[in-house]
């Protein structure tokens, strides 16, 4: 990764390594720059007042990866994305490890709304929503990505990081896997609120609540809660189907498409779909999907003692790592319908 002379460029790092062995400014597993020495190198730019975009980037869901598949694959991720990253920003800046699954970079000279856009777009196309082979498996990655410019935006090291935070917490709250450029009038006012432990607890708690609605058929029911989900959990589409294969929105009860042939679901009654290209492995699930523009989703039984009762699914229009969360969610929905029936 960096080398002596891909920092020597800089003065800061020349005279840095004047002092200290280049092993004490490289995180040891990326050899990006350490966070410790990559925040002076941003105060030097500011004083030398030379335009930049700062970015901060969090990898999505991955303690799920690293719970599932263990830290060395955790940790082969996080190289194999650190090698994409310094690619693509190359000589226009550098890139840093923040810690655990962050990053952190700069890119010098764009800092306009339109060009950053045009940088990120192709980033996320170079190093994210994409599957990562390693240790024999496929994983597919996605990023949340905030940012802010100097001198457009911020005028001191400490400032342009809480505005790149804000926009990073804005994108985690419109359901990760984008990235999210500072404008004022949009993202001043945020305030940042970490989730909480038992956030899950009070999305399952409000998906009953609503479920308990007047509504006496299962479509306006679920219509009923279709909004509370969408708005709770950042998820655009859902969806159900009857015995008859008959696909509705949830939203407007409108009939969408059809199924002609049950899923095969995985050990905890699940399927999921990460990206449009799994999609196509179904291709009676594609054919009736494909008008809605659906590039994600997972999927639930509905099962009233032992008896096929229809799906419910969550979906998205774009490509998405479903969490944990989400999938409970999902479940508890598809057990709802399932007693009501009964």
């Amino acid at each position: 990764m960096y080398t002596e002379l891909d920092l020597m460029k800089y003065e800061f790092f020349y005279n840095l390594l004047e002092k200290e062995k280049i092993e004490y400014i490289l995180d040891p597993l990326t050899k990006l720059v350490s966070k410790g020495r990559f925040l002076p190198f941003i105060d030097s730019l500011i004083k030398d007042d030379v335009p930049f975009t700062l970015g901060v980037i969090d990898l999505d869901n991955f303690k799920f990866i690293v719970d599932n598949y263990g830290h060395y694959v955790g940790d082969e991720i996080i190289a194999k994305i650190a090698d994409d990253l310094a690619a693509f920003v190359g000589d226009n800046g550098l890139v840093g490890r923040f810690g655990g699954d962050e990053f952190i970079f700069i890119y010098f000279d764009v800092i306009k709304y339109a060009e950053v856009h045009d940088m990120l777009s192709e980033m996320y196309r170079m190093a994210f929503r994409k599957n990562i082979k390693t240790s024999g498996l496929s994983i597919f990655v996605t990023a949340t990505t905030g940012t802010a410019s100097y001198p457009i935006d911020a005028n001191t090291t400490k400032s342009l990081f809480d505005l790149a935070d804000k926009t990073l917490f804005r994108g985690k709250m419109k359901g990760r896997n984008c990235y999210i450029i500072y404008v004022e009038e949009k993202h001043k006012d945020i305030k940042i609120q970490p989730l909480s432990a038992g956030d899950i607890f009070k999305v399952i708690f409000g998906i009953r609540e609503k479920f308990a609605s007047k509504a006496h058929s299962i479509i306006d029911k679920i219509a009923d809660v279709s909004e509370f989900i969408k708005y709770t959990m950042n998820i655009p589409v859902l969806l159900y189907v009857d015995t008859q294969g008959q696909i509705y929105n949830g939203d407007d009860e409108s009939i969408v498409g059809k199924l002609t042939e049950r899923i095969d679901l995985d050990k905890y009654g699940i399927y999921e779909i990460n990206s449009h290209e799994d999609l196509h492995s179904n291709q009676d699930l594609f054919d009736s999907l494909v008008n809605l523009n659906i590039e994600s989703l997972i999927l639930a039984e509905i099962n009233s003692n032992g008896k096929y009762k229809g799906y419910i699914i969550f979906a998205d229009r774009k490509k998405k790592f479903w969490t944990p969360d989400e999938k409970t969610a999902l479940f508890f929905t598809a057990e709802l319908i399932a007693n009501e029936d009964k």
